[in-house]
């Protein structure tokens, strides 16, 4: 099943695009993951696809209905968002935040239920981070506070969830539980749509990449095709090799040299 469908879409601020002819499609039980540069739009694709900020041109649709039909609850309802760990100005405690997440689900002037407070303990708890439930969010640190941002999205029980580089405040173990989440979350059905400044988490996670480079799409497609290290060295501005694991596993990293695939 289709998740989100996006078809020469051009995305942009004050009618100035920033990225044209967007094609993608997520599907439940798989990873799409951007990959791509800094400031070359990736942040503004996602605030598109959440219906934030409206697309200058093309098409876009959550499951069968263009997005342009879909109230605010009805896209909560289809679609979860983790956001960039930040900096909160008010003092809500963590378990608030995540129980947020299930506002979707809630009538107008309704308040949660103790099923709601269940499943955003349970989000919690899934996390590891059940002991921070108490605690304001202003006194967590960046990666505790992406986690909680995490759990918030867990929570909101939709079928696809965007994750705006859902680990870049992550130390090394939070960054694989994180990663594995990610596998167990499309093994259970969910579309999971992530951007990442990392190659080697891309290679790992997704099952299809879209590599986004200034202006529009360099590549799109399966993980094993698309991630050559012609391409990335292309768009990255700089030489890469891709080398093969003995496990299988796919690395990049930087050379001097030319770049060239294995």
């Amino acid at each position: 099943m289709t998740l989100i469908e996006a078809r020469g879409l051009a995305i942009g601020h004050g009618g100035q695009p920033i990225l044209k002819g967007v094609d993608l499609s997520l599907r439940a039980g798989k990873v799409l993951c951007l990959l791509g540069p800094n400031g070359v739009g990736k942040t503004t694709l996602f605030r598109t696809l959440l219906g934030l900020i409206p697309a200058l041109s093309g098409t876009l649709a959550l499951g069968e209905e263009p997005i342009t039909r879909l109230p605010r609850h009805r896209i909560a309802a289809h679609l979860a968002y983790v956001p960039q760990a930040q900096d909160l100005p008010f003092a809500y405690v963590a378990q608030d935040i995540v129980l947020m997440g299930r506002s979707a689900a809630l009538g107008p002037y309704s308040s949660p239920s103790a099923q709601d407070v269940q499943l955003a303990q349970a989000a919690m708890q899934r996390l590891g981070i059940a002991h921070l439930g108490a605690r304001d969010m202003t006194r967590l640190s960046g990666g505790q506070r992406q986690m909680v941002l995490i759990a918030r999205a867990l929570a909101q029980g939709a079928p696809a969830i965007v994750m705006d580089e859902p680990t870049a405040s992550l130390d090394l173990a939070n960054r694989r539980r994180i990663g594995d989440l990610i596998r167990v979350l499309a093994g259970e059905g969910k579309g999971i749509i992530l951007s990442t400044h990392d190659p080697d988490q891309a290679a790992e996670l997704a099952d299809e990449v879209l590599l986004l480079g200034p202006g529009g799409v360099l590549a799109s497609g399966p993980v094993q095709q698309t991630m050559t290290a012609s391409a990335l060295s292309t768009l990255y501005g700089t030489p890469i090799r891709r080398e093969t694991l003995s496990e299988g596993a796919i690395h990049f990293r930087a050379l001097p040299g030319l770049p060239s695939d294995d």
